[in-house]
């Protein structure tokens, strides 16, 4: 071990290094000096209202505001640098739905948000800067739903219980296509950055990851490995890898080409939430607990308490770690913000934060 930083702290959260201090424990990372980046970490602003856990967190273009949803069925905007909510929707229409994942996403110009709304079974368009909805367009039920301006205008991919991913045109309403693959429920799906690819992973005993071309429907690629439901996928920006995030307590980084594992990352028992950052060069992995001889629990200088990983950077070229943010609970979301200088993260319990983030080469 030859360098060590400074563990900052901010309300309960401790950023910690990837070398044991003398005081603390750690992280260890073997072979930590093969990485070709660093990361510094500044410390968290907190945004406290949701009641229940966050399901999708969304920065707007400018990286100004974010806009988070969760499961007490709200949708909140906020100020990222002052931690300052700025308003809050709620979706009361319809019953509960178990598994229900809300999200919402800016349009290219921020001004408005997309909001795809499991319970009323809607896809509504919200103006960003009074929270009021302009419009919106009926869907069937659904559970997981992702939204995305595509070259084909606002688009929404959503599942339900029967296998399938449906894509809508968010404007009409109108069911575009049934994407068929996967042989159990799908429980995670993004776009690519310019919208012409989805990503969908799957529950037991399917647990697949598979690309899909949005304007024909047709399956391009299978990704094959994980041991357990696929909770988390996204794409690289610029789409050569993807990644996945599965209870088998991996973080996988695929090639998109031959569908060949590049990086099987581990620092979690059950890893909830992947990203990558706007550059491409780290991935941001959530979940909860940690893996006994690949991460050392952190302890809480004050408290003693020990806290799990919640958060781990990793250089997507390498797989190395370079860095872990501790916390309390489960880490269910991960965002980046489009300038790269900002992460924000929500948990379990309604909780969300947002760090400064730094990263230079070597």
């Amino acid at each position: 071990m030859n360098a060590a930083w400074r563990l900052p702290r901010a309300r309960g959260w401790i950023v910690t290094a990837l070398l044991l201090l003398p005081w603390h424990s750690g992280w260890l990372a073997p072979g930590a000096s093969a990485a070709e980046v660093t990361v510094s970490v500044g410390e968290a602003q907190a945004l406290a209202g949701h009641g229940r856990g966050v399901a999708s967190l969304a920065f707007s273009p400018d990286g100004r505001l974010l806009v988070s949803t969760g499961l007490d069925r709200t949708v909140r905007l906020w100020d990222a640098g002052a931690g300052r909510q700025v308003w809050t929707l709620c979706a009361c229409e319809g019953r509960d739905i178990f598994d229900a994942s809300p999200h919402a996403a800016f349009s290219p110009d921020g001004r408005l948000i997309l909001f795809a709304d499991p319970w009323g079974g809607a896809v509504r368009f919200v103006e960003t800067a009074t929270g009021r909805q302009v419009r919106a367009s009926r869907l069937r039920r659904f559970a997981v739903g992702v939204t995305a301006d595509t070259p084909r205008g606002p688009m929404v991919a959503t599942s339900f219980d029967d296998q399938t991913i449906r894509l809508w045109n968010a404007g009409t309403g109108r069911s575009v296509r049934i994407l068929r693959g996967h042989a159990a429920d799908v429980l995670a799906l993004a776009f690519s950055r310019d919208g012409r690819f989805l990503l969908s992973g799957s529950q037991n005993p399917d647990r697949t990851v598979r690309l899909w071309d949005v304007a024909t429907g047709r399956g391009l690629r299978t990704f094959r490995g994980h041991i357990a439901a696929v909770e988390g996928v996204a794409f690289a920006p610029d789409g050569r890898s993807v990644a996945s995030a599965s209870w088998d307590n991996t973080v996988r980084v695929w090639d998109g080409a031959s569908g060949r594992e590049r990086h099987r990352l581990m620092a979690h028992t059950h890893a909830f939430a992947v990203q990558y950052a706007p550059d491409g060069r780290l991935v941001a992995s959530g979940g909860r607990g940690w893996i006994p001889g690949y991460a050392t629990p952190v302890r809480d200088p004050a408290s003693g308490e020990r806290l799990a990983p919640g958060i781990v950077l990793w250089e997507a070229r390498t797989g190395m770690l370079l860095r872990a943010i501790a916390h309390r609970e489960a880490i269910t979301i991960v965002a980046f913000a489009p300038h790269g200088r900002l992460l924000a993260a929500g948990d379990l319990e309604g909780g969300i934060r947002v760090w400064p983030i730094e990263v230079d080469k070597r």
